[in-house]
């Protein structure tokens, strides 16, 4: 076989030696990308989660919040009644 042949067999293989190897470590990265991908779709629904409960809870608190406010106005009224009657009392 020539010198010639010889060489250009040699650059093949090694060619074919280089594309398996990046092949391969394409393959990883996309492995990678694929469990970062899966760690990121279950952060979303982690998070939509936790949204979802803290809007109950923040609806929870302004609700108790309203009753609270309420209460005072009720209680303001009352007093207000109250010292109107205690004035106007002889």
């Amino acid at each position: 076989m020539s010198d010639n042949i010889q060489q250009k067999i040699e650059f093949i293989i090694e060619q074919q030696a280089t594309f398996t190897v990046e092949i391969a470590q394409m393959k990883e990265v996309q492995r990678l990308q694929a469990v970062s991908i899966d760690r990121l779709t279950e952060n979303m629904h982690q998070t939509r989660e936790m949204l979802r409960e803290t809007s109950e809870m923040l609806h929870d608190v302004i609700g108790e919040m309203r009753e609270g406010f309420n209460n005072l106005i009720v209680a303001n009224e009352v007093t207000r009644q109250l010292a109107e009657d205690v004035a106007v009392s002889p």
